[in-house]
């Protein structure tokens, strides 16, 4: 079994029978859709939410067929999954050989990853250039956001460019070097400079002899540490804690989401949140699912009455599922909206 199927498997395996395969698809995709961020935190998936941001359906069928054919799984007619004896004892094999620190937070910190790479390998790119005094290349990121952000980066510091090249240099090489899980190379082959090209994902796992999927995943927790290093101990990587600068590090909303949130704390009800922003009422209640999820503290109580929470609860505990259908047969005065709320606000336990 590869890194990547089994990374699957233990993902349907979490999920149980209770929704199809292709939730899986959604949360390692990264799809930000109420079901899928819901879905994410009630099976205790958030961390390898959009970590394959580039995962084609018809690749995930490809490992769905290899992995039926291995009867490691069986995939009913509904699309839900039934983990076989096999393919949770390669999950186990897997897992034990790759002895690996997990730090990857896809649903908090994804995007701040991804746009810290971008912004990281962008401006090593053009230190490179810039020291050896060459004025004429191709960008690696063409975004106009991102040429914007590095012309300011520049004019906003202090320092000389062969100073910041050094700082730079020296911030990644403390960085890289004060872990001992992860070959620095998972980094370093990918960075772009004056006489080098910058390898692709899968020059990067053929170099380090890995499965491309697996090379992938240590790229992210490796990026993902080095957010967190940064985090708690900024004044000892000032330089590359700066990129981090205008990047929302708190709340993990959906940018809607966080409109909503916000017409929330000004004393709207929901209604009119949704005339005002012209959407359904049905979106705004997926926005404050969202909200449950992720702001600590939120308060139910307006949406859902304690009786009914008590009710909801109650068939929670006793059915030990997270399908909302029979729970709504067995609490009809519910709706989906509130089953769904009280589902968020326990955090995905049952």
């Amino acid at each position: 079994m590869t890194f990547f199927q089994a990374l699957i498997v233990k993902s349907l395996m979490a999920v149980r029978d209770e929704r199809t395969v292709y939730s899986v698809y959604h949360i390692l995709k990264g799809k930000k859709s109420s079901q899928s961020i819901q879905d994410a935190h009630l099976y205790s998936l958030q961390h390898l939410f959009q970590l394959y941001p580039t995962l084609t359906r018809n690749e995930f069928d490809s490992e769905l067929k290899k992995l039926q054919n291995d009867k490691s799984i069986i995939i009913n007619e509904d699309n839900s999954c039934r983990v076989l004896d096999a393919g949770k004892s390669a999950v186990q094999e897997t897992f034990r050989n790759l002895d690996l620190p997990i730090y990857v937070e896809g649903w908090k910190q994804q995007d701040i990853a991804i746009t810290f790479w971008k912004r990281t390998s962008l401006l090593v790119q053009v230190m490179s250039h810039l020291t050896r005094r060459q004025t004429h290349y191709y960008p690696i990121r063409r975004e106009t956001e991102l040429l914007l952000w590095v012309k300011d980066f520049f004019n906003r510091t202090k320092f000389s460019r062969d100073e910041l090249a050094r700082k730079a240099f020296e911030e990644l090489q403390k960085m890289l070097s004060g872990q001992n899980f992860e070959n620095p190379y998972v980094f370093v082959l990918r960075l772009t400079g004056a006489n080098r090209i910058g390898f692709t994902a899968k020059q990067a796992a053929d170099e380090l002899n890995m499965e491309q999927t697996e090379y992938e995943f240590r790229f992210m927790n490796l990026l993902h540490f080095m957010i967190g290093k940064m985090n708690e101990e900024q004044d000892q990587f000032p330089l590359l804690s700066s990129i981090l600068s205008g990047m929302d590090k708190h709340l993990s909303l959906t940018n809607s989401a966080r409109t909503t949130y916000q017409y929330l704390l000004k004393g709207k009800n929901l209604d009119e949140i949704a005339a005002s922003r012209g959407l359904k009422l049905s979106t705004i209640e997926d926005h404050i699912i969202e909200i449950a999820l992720n702001v600590p503290g939120f308060e139910i109580a307006p949406y859902v009455s304690e009786e009914e929470r008590h009710s909801i609860a109650e068939q929670l505990i006793k059915t030990g599922q997270k399908k909302l259908k029979p729970i709504r047969d067995a609490v009809p005065s519910a709706t989906y909206f509130q089953i769904r709320l009280v589902l968020a606000q326990q955090g995905g336990t049952a």
